[in-house]
């Protein structure tokens, strides 16, 4: 909002090039997805939440989890055959601290329309650009911060309900915490990278450094 405020301002400022909308490349439209949308999904019992990004067509969709710790590993059981049409791909280890920093899924996307596949997708990371289907991204508490979608496993049912918002489950909260946590990376004790890891923030708040 502030940008759009001084927008005219800015474009006015001297450079010493000249007027800085002189010297500035054309603005392009953004891209976007014809009919598409994004909202909140969230799993009261557990405080897990993303993003929805959909086009439209289906409120609610289910189906049975096909679990990978890294887009490398759901990259590779793609073009292997093991997902189905009728999975529900769920792809950890992308957020800002299992990265480190929000790995962007554009491989998948690729594998995936190799296979003429359409599944949805369950991530903490983040979605492709102009990607179809369903994706939903940026899960907070991520798989590497001990979040739920690091404790799923093949088999697993779920139910997105994009009507009310809700992530459901059939699996009982007694047996989530009997499952364990997915494994942190390891990462050298220096370094910029080990320090994001270490400190970065959820998705949903930025992923900065805490």
């Amino acid at each position: 909002g502030l940008f759009a405020h001084l927008a005219a301002t800015l474009h006015h400022t001297s450079t010493v090039v000249g007027q800085l909308e002189e010297i500035l490349p054309p603005a392009l439209p953004a891209p976007e997805i014809v009919g598409s949308r994004l909202l909140f999904i969230r799993g009261r019992a557990s405080g897990t939440e993303a993003v929805c990004r959909t086009d439209g067509s289906v409120d609610e969709l289910s189906g049975d989890c096909r679990f990978y710790a890294s887009e490398e590993a759901a990259v590779r059981g793609v073009e292997n055959g093991m997902v189905e049409p009728s999975d529900l791909l769920v792809v950890a280890g992308c957020g800002p601290r299992g990265g480190p920093g929000l790995l962007r899924l554009d491989r998948l996307a690729q594998a995936l329309a190799d296979a003429g596949l359409d599944v949805p997708v369950l991530t903490d990371g983040l979605p492709p650009e102009n990607v179809s289907g369903l994706w939903a991204s940026l899960v907070t508490p991520e798989a590497a911060a001990s979040g739920i979608i690091g404790r799923l496993c093949d088999g697993d049912h779920l139910q997105l309900d994009l009507t009310e918002g809700l992530i459901r489950t059939t699996l009982k909260a007694t047996e989530l915490d009997r499952r364990k946590p997915f494994g942190v990376p390891h990462y050298p004790s220096f370094g910029y990278a080990a320090r994001y890891a270490r400190s970065a923030s959820s998705a949903l708040e930025g992923a900065g450094f805490g």
